[in-house]
This record gives structure tokens, C-alpha cells and sequence, in this order.
């Protein structure tokens, strides 16, 4: 027994044309995403002893992934008149290119150690404090439409 996530505007289906879920469109990029993730940590487990020269483009394959995986499930949820993102609706859209172009920076503008851990610190903190405050306001938007966590379980 399937039970639908409330949405803010339109009931089960909220009215997308073809009547899908909204976790139908969330999961593929959540699944891109953790690809992304699982190759790069399977990747940095087993590299016995990576050259400093790999080592930012490692990094940088993996924070362009990761971007491509918010740009995707910005694209895709922005595709949907059901669902309401709040009022910091370019989050993901915002967190997916910085973390693009921090990891072309991280690849190909980090030569020196300290550069590396700087340019990775700061894409990455940055973009966790977007993700920080795209997660509270989201919580704030299900929490005020009845939707969150006590409305679903």
C-alpha cells in the first residue's frame, strides 16, 4: 500500500499533468547523487597513495557530479506546479553551479596542498550552508501546510 506524499497545492497527484507522485521525481536525482558519492568515496578507499596532481581532480569529478545531481533535481522539481519549494526556490539551481564550478576551480587551479584544501573548504561550506537553509525553510513550508513528518507518518 503506497501512501502519497501531501503536497501544499492539489492533493495526491497535485494535479501534475500525468498524475505522478512527487517522490517519482525525486529519487532518480537522489540516486545520481549517491552514485556520484559512492564512486567517489570507492574510489578514494582503495587509491593507495593518490599524486598531488590527481588528487584535485578527483575531488573536482566529484563536486561536478554532485552539482549535476542539484542542477537535476532542480530541473525536475521546478517541472512541477504541485510542489511548493518555499521561498528560497533557487537553492538547488544556486548549490548545483556552485559546486560545479568549485570543482573546475578545485581541478584545475589547485596545484599547491594549501590552495587544494582552500578552494575544497570553501565550495564545500558554502554550499552546505545552502543546503543547511534549503532543508530548514523547507521544514518550515511542510510544517505551516501540514505536511511534514506528523502529516505523513
Amino acid at each position: 500500500m503506497s501512501q502519497q506524499i501531501p503536497s501544499p497545492r492539489g492533493g495526491a497527484s497535485g494535479g501534475h499533468r500525468n498524475g505522478t507522485d512527487v517522490r517519482h521525481d525525486l529519487w532518480v536525482p537522489t540516486l545520481v547523487r549517491a552514485l556520484v558519492a559512492l564512486v567517489f568515496g570507492a574510489v578514494t578507499i582503495f587509491w593507495q597513495e593518490p599524486t598531488e596532481n590527481a588528487a584535485p581532480w578527483a575531488l573536482g569529478l566529484f563536486l561536478v557530479g554532485t552539482g549535476g545531481a542539484w542542477l537535476f533535481l532542480h530541473f525536475r522539481m521546478k517541472g512541477r506546479e504541485d510542489v511548493d519549494l518555499g521561498s528560497l526556490t533557487n537553492i538547488p539551481q544556486l548549490a548545483g553551479i556552485l559546486y560545479i564550478l568549485g570543482g573546475a576551480l578545485v581541478a584545475i587551479m589547485a596545484p599547491q596542498n594549501w590552495l587544494f584544501v582552500l578552494l575544497a573548504t570553501m565550495v564545500l561550506g558554502l554550499c552546505g550552508i545552502l543546503e543547511l537553509a534549503w532543508a530548514c525553510d523547507s521544514a518550515r513550508v511542510s510544517r505551516s501546510a501540514g505536511t511534514g513528518p506528523s502529516a505523513v507518518w
